[in-house]
């Protein structure tokens, strides 16, 4: 979690500059070792003009770097789709399976023909029948060796069929529960990331994970957890182990303030893969994360 800051806020409500000190050192340990954090304070009824200055000016000149998984990964935020079911099938059974279109441009990198893509919140599938529509905002046209460099560079992508980061596609798929088309809101954006062959099937995975210090309750072997790992979100149950001599003894609860190893069954996720749990999702609350990483999956 390097990109994120903390802001901290009412320090002046604070008696002990130690109770201030101990806050910093707590929110460095659990996002990462030098992590910037501006101090706010509240006095007559404002914040101080100085330390909003200070906020203000880091965030103007903050850099932001591609996550690696992004950078390695075609995937598309949807603008819009189109429901194009059958509306025989429709009439037929309202709660079909439907087929829709999306419009989107390539993010990431490349992406070829064939490619399995997971639409968040609704699952895996193939894309089918790949075109290019009028971009809605086309580049501007370049003329002379800029544009015959263009071409060069175009021809041998379409040899061997793949689309360009940046690309604008028009692309189907086939059989999407019925929900995604009757419940869709347009304040929610439609995520779809592209997933390797190593992804495209389920198995065992071995999880190196951490409880967050925040987090109020520790975690029963079990219980069922809400994975978050790639584009993928899903619910498992998971044993908690610790590994002592070559002997792994499981654990009835996740261990406070050091990390233990979790085994659980879903889509599989390359080793050192990031990985974010929760206990529910229920309620919109606030719930404090453990993350983890993939030491090991198999599809036994």
């Amino acid at each position: 979690m390097q990109e994120v800051i903390g802001v901290l806020t009412y320090l002046d409500e604070l008696k002990y500059a130690a109770r201030k000190k101990w806050i910093m050192e707590d929110f460095r340990a659990n996002i990462h070792e030098g992590a910037n954090i501006f101090c706010l304070s509240f006095l007559h009824g404002m914040y101080q003009k100085d330390e909003i200055d200070d906020l203000a000016n880091f965030l103007s000149v903050m850099e932001f770097h591609t996550l690696s998984r992004r950078a390695a990964h075609p995937y598309f935020l949807v603008d819009h789709f189109e429901d194009v079911t059958s509306p025989a099938d429709v009439d037929m059974d309202i709660k079909c399976k439907r087929d829709i279109i999306l419009f989107c441009y390539i993010r990431g990198c490349d992406i070829k023909k064939g490619t399995k893509v997971h639409i968040a919140g609704v699952g895996d599938y193939p894309l089918a029948d790949i075109t290019l529509p009028a971009d809605p905002i086309p580049l501007q046209p370049v003329d002379g060796n800029d544009k015959q460099m263009q071409i060069n560079i175009e021809e041998p992508h379409l040899e061997i069929e793949s689309f360009r980061r940046g690309t604008y596609l028009r692309f189907g798929v086939l059989g999407v529960p019925f929900e995604m088309v009757t419940n869709y809101n347009p304040c929610q954006p439609i995520l779809v990331g592209s997933i390797s062959r190593a992804e495209d099937n389920v198995g065992h995975m071995q999880v190196r994970l951490m409880q967050h210090s925040w987090h109020m309750n520790m975690l029963k072997t079990k219980d069922p957890i809400i994975v978050s790992v790639g584009w993928r979100r899903y619910q498992t149950t998971p044993i908690y182990y610790q590994v002592s001599y070559r002997r792994h003894k499981m654990l009835e609860f996740t261990p406070v303030g050091e990390p233990c190893l979790a085994t659980f069954w879903g889509p599989l996720a390359p080793p050192g893969a990031r990985v974010v749990a929760v206990r529910s999702l229920a309620d919109n609350k606030l719930a404090f994360k453990s993350s983890g990483t993939i030491s090991d999956s198999s599809n036994s």
